[in-house]
C-alpha cells in the first residue's frame, strides 16, 4: 500500500468549549497491520496499539506533519478512519462532537481518480480521554460504523 496525505480541517467541535480535538497528519497504515477491507474504524487508547497499525512518515518539503506521539495518549484517545482503494481518499468537513457520552466523528471522504496502485488513506483525530464511552462514524452524514 502507498502512504498518502489527506486534506482536512477540524470544524466546530462541541458546545462544550473544553472539548478540544486535533487532526494528526503524517501517518500511513503498516502492511503488518492485519487489517483488510475497504474501510477500518478504530479507537486507540495507547501508543503501543496505535504503533502496531500506523506508522509515521517524514515531513515532505513544505508540508509539516503533526504525528501522534506517545505523549498524545496522556490526555487523549485517538480515533482513526482508514479508507482503502485504487484512489487516494480526501477527507473534508471533519468534525468531532460529544453528546451523552457518545463521540461522533463526522467527515466526508471523496476518492480521487482511480489508478493501479492500492492506497490506504487515514484520518487520525485525537479526542480528550474519558468524555465518551461509544463512537459513531458518519461519512457524508450517513452512519458507517459504531
Amino acid at each position: 500500500m502507498v502512504a498518502c496525505w489527506f486534506i482536512a480541517s477540524l470544524s466546530a467541535i462541541a458546545a462544550d468549549p473544553s472539548f478540544k480535538s486535533t487532526i494528526h497528519t503524517g501517518h500511513y497504515e503498516k502492511k503488518s497491520s492485519g487489517l483488510s477491507g475497504d474501510n477500518s474504524y478504530l479507537v486507540f487508547e495507547n501508543f503501543q496499539a496505535f504503533e502496531k497499525v500506523l506508522g509515521t512518515t517524514p515531513s515532505i518539503g513544505p508540508r509539516k506533519s503533526n504525528p501522534v506521539t506517545e505523549g498524545t495518549f496522556q490526555n487523549h484517545d485517538v480515533v482513526v478512519v482508514i479508507k482503502r482503494g485504487k484512489a487516494v481518499a480526501i477527507f473534508t468537513e471533519v468534525s468531532a462532537t460529544v453528546d451523552n457520552s457518545v463521540l461522533t466523528l463526522s467527515f466526508k471522504a471523496d476518492a480521487g481518480t482511480p489508478g493501479t496502485a492500492i492506497f490506504a488513506s487515514s484520518l487520525v483525530v485525537a479526542v480528550p480521554k474519558g468524555l465518551a464511552s461509544r463512537v459513531r462514524y458518519l461519512d457524508g452524514g450517513r452512519e458507517v460504523s459504531k
